[in-house]
């Protein structure tokens, strides 16, 4: 696990990530907040990029999926408070055991991302160190927790056309 920022040190090296968004790409914080379902929206992401806010598991998530990396370097200090309460039940041999036993379901994607959680274990525990394991673990549970953003995101969109679709209903204004 690399070293633990501070508040200011996240900051600052996520307004550096938004600089080079701009300049590569023409995205600014209010399109990316959107985009990118920040928690808070641009307010929000505003706020974590001036250090004013702690930059929090939900729109860690959100930066990460943004920018296309890994949550450590967004702020390695939630990467650690994942890495340990994962941890927290769990054995410290073969933590990703647990990994393994994630239920099929009907739809094919978790059925897909359990298959593929459960090779990486195989994998990890044969060629690994206890701390590659720790780490690896603590990539699968955010992929889990991304999987699960991703299942809500999809069933919101699917809510809202639903809505979009119903029939206003017009209420009579009674004399």
């Amino acid at each position: 696990m690399s070293k633990i920022w501070s508040q200011e040190e996240e900051a600052s090296r996520l307004h550096a990530r938004f600089v080079r968004l701009k300049a590569e790409k023409g995205i600014g914080q209010a399109e990316f907040a959107r985009d990118n379902h920040v928690p808070g929206g641009a307010s929000m992401l505003s706020q974590h990029i001036k250090g004013r806010r702690p930059i929090n598991l939900d729109a860690a998530i959100a930066y990460k999926n943004g920018f296309g990396c890994f949550i450590e370097e967004i702020s390695p200090r939630i990467a650690q408070e994942v890495l340990n309460a994962s941890n927290a039940n769990q054995p410290s041999a073969a933590p990703l055991g647990v990994i393994a036993a994630v239920p099929a379901r009907a739809d094919p994607l978790a059925n897909s991302l359990a298959d593929k959680l459960a090779d990486l274990g195989d994998m990890l525990a044969v060629f690994a160190s206890e701390e590659v394991l720790n780490m690896a673990y603590m990539h699968c549970v955010m992929a889990v927790q991304q999987f699960k953003f991703e299942l809500s995101q999809r069933e919101n969109k699917r809510r809202d056309a639903t809505l979009a679709a119903a029939p206003i209903l017009k209420t009579e204004k009674r004399p």
